[in-house]
């Protein structure tokens, strides 16, 4: 898949299909921030739900509770946080979304801070313990857009865009979701 004039492989295959605008929004997302900020710390969750919500606030929620928590002295005051997820549900009766998040990496090295935070939240909120998969942060660099790390993380990303899992919502209810971080203008990242 192509993204930002770089071809990136993508978490596809014969039978596997991807929805390639999740992937061209989460990477204009993750352009955006480095447009910001010169390193970036990603780490990928998926959170849960008891029942069957026909909406997605409960996503909604939880972003709007961390952007605001983010912003205070406790967490260095963070004035931006990006993010992608898709909502999914096959089989079971509630639906769980598959979450990236990103965040300045020079204030963060590593999520476990603010991963305790999502937990801390979710808990809050009524929702189970979100699960955190292994290995499931990378640091990325403005300057190496396309490098081993940035070729990896594109395809564990690609993992929120398959198809397979998508479309059983109600009919106004979004597959996915993203931040809406504006590019800067002017600092050698392609918008």
């Amino acid at each position: 898949l192509e993204l930002g004039g770089m071809a990136y492989r993508v978490n596809t295959g014969k039978g596997k299909p991807i929805y390639p605008e999740i992937m061209y929004q989460t990477y204009s997302q993750i352009e955006a921030m480095l447009s910001h900020h010169e390193k970036l710390l990603l780490f990928r969750l998926e959170i849960h739900y008891h029942s069957f919500e026909s909406t997605n606030q409960i996503i909604s929620k939880l972003t709007s509770k961390l952007k605001r928590r983010l912003n205070t002295k406790s967490y260095k005051f963070v004035k931006r946080l990006g993010y992608a997820w898709a909502r999914e549900q096959k089989t079971s009766e509630a639906p769980h979304y598959h979450a990236v998040f990103f965040l300045d990496g020079d204030k963060y090295q590593y999520p476990s801070k603010i991963i305790d935070l999502i937990e801390d939240i979710c808990d809050r909120l009524g929702f189970p313990k979100p699960y955190t998969p292994k290995n499931c942060y990378y640091r990325l660099r403005r300057s190496q857009l396309g490098n081993r790390v940035m070729r990896s993380a594109i395809y564990r990303i690609s993992y929120l865009a398959k198809v397979s899992t998508k479309g059983n919502r109600p009919e106004k209810t979004h597959d996915y979701g993203t931040s809406r971080i504006k590019h800067k203008q002017n600092i050698g990242v392609t918008p």
